[in-house]
């Protein structure tokens, strides 16, 4: 018990005098910022995870404010899953020259995929998954 004590006390020795990582203005680097979660980490809006939606999230806009490059896995409109009115399932638009709340119709189309496929995301969120999921690797469940 004594020896534990020992080897944890001089632990928190060690990491309380080492400095954590900073940029060169002096601050915390945040260089390397992955978004990891659910729809709202993602970008999912108005029914649908696409391009416009996922620019304006939460994630790249706090990594923007971070100071950190943002690279979303941006899909194309009208984005996932394809508009099926049928299903209820697909992107929700304002019916053009209506102001009115609740005047919204499904997007049209199917999509591309990735606008570019090349680029390796740093928001790699997944609409629908929870901590369960994650911790088993169950996609698509």
């Amino acid at each position: 018990m004594k020896r534990a004590c020992l080897v944890v006390s001089a632990m928190a020795l060690i990491l309380s005098t080492m400095s954590p990582a900073t940029n060169a203005g002096g601050g915390p680097n945040f260089t390397r910022f992955v978004g990891v979660g659910d729809s709202l980490t993602a970008g999912f809006k108005d029914g649908a995870l696409f391009a416009d939606g996922q620019s304006t999230g939460f994630y790249p806009r706090l990594a923007t404010s971070m100071g950190t490059q943002v690279v979303l896995p941006s899909i194309a409109y009208p984005g996932i899953p394809t508009p099926n009115p049928a299903a209820g399932a697909g992107l929700l638009v304002q019916i053009p020259g209506t102001c009115q709340v609740g005047a919204t119709t499904f997007a049209t189309g199917v999509t591309t995929g990735r606008l570019d496929p090349t680029m390796p995301a740093n928001d790699v969120a997944i609409p629908g998954q929870n901590m369960r999921r994650s911790a088993h690797l169950e996609v698509g469940h």
